[in-house]
C-alpha cells in the first residue's frame, strides 16, 4: 500500500482520541441538555398560562408563573382541607359527574390523580419480576393495584395488576394481570428500577449489600 493512502500512526491515534472525546462529551451533555430543555419548557408553559391572569406579572422574571401556580395549588389544597372546603368541592364534584361528555373525562381522571398524588397512595411503589414475554424470561414490573373483581371472576384466578414498561420508552408499557404466585418480589428501589429500564440495562443499580 502506498504512503499516500495510509495515515501516520500519530494522526490515527489523535483522530481516535478526538472521536472518543466527542462521544464522551455527548454522553455528558445529552442528559443535562434534555433535562434543562424539559425544565425550561415547563417554566415557559406555566408563565404563558399564568401571565393573562396577572396583568402586573414581571415579564423579565422567568419562572414567576410557575411560582404563582405552585402557590395557588398549595392554597387550594389548604382550602379544601377544612370542612367548608370539602363541602364545596363535593358540590363541584357532583356537578361534574352529571355533565354529559365532561363526566366521561372527569370520572377516570379523578381516581387516577388520587392514586398517583394521594398522601397514602401505594401506586408503583413495589418492584417485581414477571415472566414476559414467555415463561422462561423475566422483566421488571411495578405493582399498580388490586384487580377488579370482574376480571378475576372471568379467569377464575387471584390476580394482581402490574405495569410492565417497555425499554427504553416506558410510556409504551403494558398493563398485565398476573397470578400473585407468579410474581417475584425483589428488594430494588423504584428509582433504580427506572434507571435500568430507561438505560436498557446499561446503568446498573448500586449493590446495596456490598
Amino acid at each position: 500500500m502506498s504512503q499516500a493512502h495510509s495515515k501516520p500512526p500519530l494522526a490515527d491515534r489523535v483522530s481516535r482520541k478526538l472521536r472518543n472525546y466527542f462521544f464522551a462529551g455527548v454522553l455528558v451533555a445529552a442528559p443535562i441538555g434534555v433535562t434543562i430543555y424539559i425544565a425550561w419548557s415547563v417554566i415557559r408553559y406555566a408563565d404563558d398560562q399564568v401571565a393573562p391572569l396577572i396583568p402586573l406579572m414581571p415579564a423579565n422574571f422567568p419562572g414567576f408563573g410557575l411560582i404563582v401556580l405552585i402557590v395557588m395549588l398549595t392554597l387550594l389544597g389548604a382550602i379544601t382541607a377544612n370542612y367548608f372546603g370539602n363541602f364545596f368541592i363535593g358540590i363541584g364534584d357532583a356537578i361534574l359527574r352529571r355533565m354529559p361528555i365532561i363526566r366521561s373525562l372527569y370520572g377516570p381522571l379523578k381516581p387516577t390523580a388520587e392514586m398517583l398524588f394521594g398522601e397514602k397512595t401505594q401506586a408503583f411503589r413495589q418492584v417485581v419480576m414477571v415472566p414476559y414475554p414467555h415463561a422462561d424470561s423475566w422483566t421488571i414490573g411495578f405493582v399498580s393495584g388490586e384487580t377488579h373483581k370482574a376480571i378475576e371472576n372471568g379467569v377464575s384466578k387471584d390476580l394482581i395488576a402490574v405495569l410492565v414498561p417497555l425499554s427504553p420508552v416506558p410510556t409504551a408499557g403494558l398493563l398485565m394481570y398476573y397470578p400473585k404466585t407468579s410474581l417475584k418480589y425483589i428488594d430494588l428501589p423504584v428509582e433504580d428500577a427506572w434507571k435500568l429500564i430507561l438505560s436498557s440495562g446499561l446503568i446498573n443499580a448500586e449493590d446495596k449489600a456490598a
